[in-house]
């Protein structure tokens, strides 16, 4: 405690030169916040740089001197210290690392990078968590010059680089998870998601709601009418109401594969033993696998989509410009509710049966849609029992995954790229990326142990 006590003292004598300059500019700067501002911020750069090495100095301390060699287990000689220069999530620093020899083998070892992940790169494993989290929200430029105000210094091209590596480690977690579950029909003890936080949500729950859907991406590939584009996906488990906790997957994958992640995330969860909802637009790779992945769960059709089709039907069967298809129109959702969509299929029937229409195949097309969904569109029962009929808020939940971090301005993409960062957004989005760094940190841990002397 003396020797702590002794290195804070010095410490704070070094920072007391930045504090009294910021003071002084602060004083001369003549009621002008911008002066008091740039007096603050040039001494925030040097009070971080100080506290950083100070830190980073005090781990060297801490750290084991004594090390085995990973071959022969014999004790490894400090052979030449060298300093380096890294970046962690509060700054960059100084670090003095000690590589050792193993007079036996003649191998060079550094098991301080080993147990902390530096080998390789300059960035501590806490600086990747940040800049990978920063790198999910805003395009690579716009996070290096965000995490550059937070004292981080990192180009667009690191950022880019980091948020791919970030976004294959969550990767091969939910790989691991899905494979293992489809291939043994067995839970793996592997939480990808922070379940805890559900447990208080979950009791006053009625029910749980999954949802998936697709997204076109901008590809960097030309084709014959330009720019090609491909379709990802995205599933989200969830609770009602707003600001629930939500359990997301995102990625350039195949719908089979979607679901195969979805059914494991739905059975780690904390609401597994909820009535699970599945509500999701008339697409047929969707419906397709609801009852072979979720056999229990009770299948919505989107409302807003069905009265988007019974809107269409009645434009084809009256006409674009007629009084009765902007009536319809404009009480589709009322209708699908109070009325039922068999009652309007009948009304549909009658129409094309009684001739005279503006588009017989749209009318014929709208009807079979309306009768292929009509066991998924009980709205008036759903909504009396306290369910969801839209899929609006699961939409626009997966659409924060997809569109809005990989649609911007101008932004174009290779799979393997948007594929690592759909995986990285989904994680973030559902707070739960740390899951995945803490992992990799144990993982460091063990690997380490290979070094140490035996008792």
């Amino acid at each position: 405690m003396y020797i702590i006590e002794e290195e804070a003292k010095v410490l704070a004598s070094k920072l007391v030169p930045y504090l009294t300059t910021m003071l002084s500019g602060s004083f001369d700067s003549d009621g002008d916040l911008a002066k008091t501002e740039d007096a603050i911020g040039s001494a925030l750069d040097r009070v971080r740089s100080a506290m950083v090495n100070a830190a980073l100095d005090a781990t060297i301390e801490s750290a084991p001197g004594k090390w085995a060699c990973p071959g022969c287990k014999k004790r490894l000689v400090a052979w030449k210290e060298r300093i380096r220069t890294i970046v962690t999530r509060h700054g960059e620093g100084r670090l003095r690392v000690m590589r050792y020899r193993c007079r036996s083998c003649r191998k060079d070892y550094y098991p301080f990078q080993v147990l902390n992940d530096l080998c390789g790169t300059h960035f501590t494993i806490g600086a990747r968590a940040l800049i990978a989290r920063e790198a999910a929200e805003d395009a690579f430029g716009k996070a290096s010059s965000r995490l550059a105000q937070l004292g981080v210094p990192v180009s667009a091209s690191e950022v880019e680089q980091i948020a791919d590596e970030v976004g294959r480690m969550r990767k091969e977690e939910e790989e691991i998870v899905r494979i293992h579950l489809h291939t043994s029909n067995q839970d793996l003890p592997l939480p990808l998601y922070q379940w805890q936080e559900w447990k208080a949500p979950a009791k006053s729950a009625a029910h749980a709601v999954v949802s998936v859907d697709g997204a076109k991406v901008r590809s960097d590939e030309l084709g014959p009418d330009g720019l090609k584009w491909f379709e990802v996906r995205s599933g989200v488990l969830t609770l009602p109401g707003e600001n629930m906790p939500k359990a997301q997957i995102a990625g350039d994958i195949t719908p089979d594969a979607l679901f195969e992640s979805m059914r494991a995330i739905w059975r780690q969860s904390a609401v597994r033993d909820l009535l699970l909802v599945f509500v999701a637009d008339g697409a047929e790779w969707i419906w397709d696998r609801v009852k072979l992945f979720f056999p229990r769960a009770l299948q919505i059709l989107d409302i807003y989509h069905a009265g988007e089709h019974v809107a269409s039907a009645a434009r084809a069967a009256w006409g674009e410009n007629s009084s009765l298809a902007a009536e319809w129109k404009s009480h589709a959702i009322l209708m699908l509710i109070e009325t039922g969509v068999r009652s309007i299929i009948r009304q549909l029937c009658q129409a094309l049966r009684a001739g005279n229409l503006a588009d017989r195949d749209e009318l014929i097309k709208n009807i079979r849609y309306l009768w292929r969904h009509r066991n998924r569109m009980h709205y008036a029962k759903c909504r009396q029992a306290g369910l969801d009929i839209g899929s609006g808020t699961m939409e626009s939940r997966i659409k924060q995954a997809c569109s809005t971090r990989l649609r911007k301005p101008g932004m174009m993409w290779g799979k393997p790229g948007a594929d690592n960062m759909l995986r990285l957004r989904a994680a973030v989005l559902s707070q739960s990326l740390a899951l995945t760094t803490q992992r990799h940190r144990q993982i460091c841990f063990n690997r380490v142990n290979e070094y140490r002397l035996a008792a």
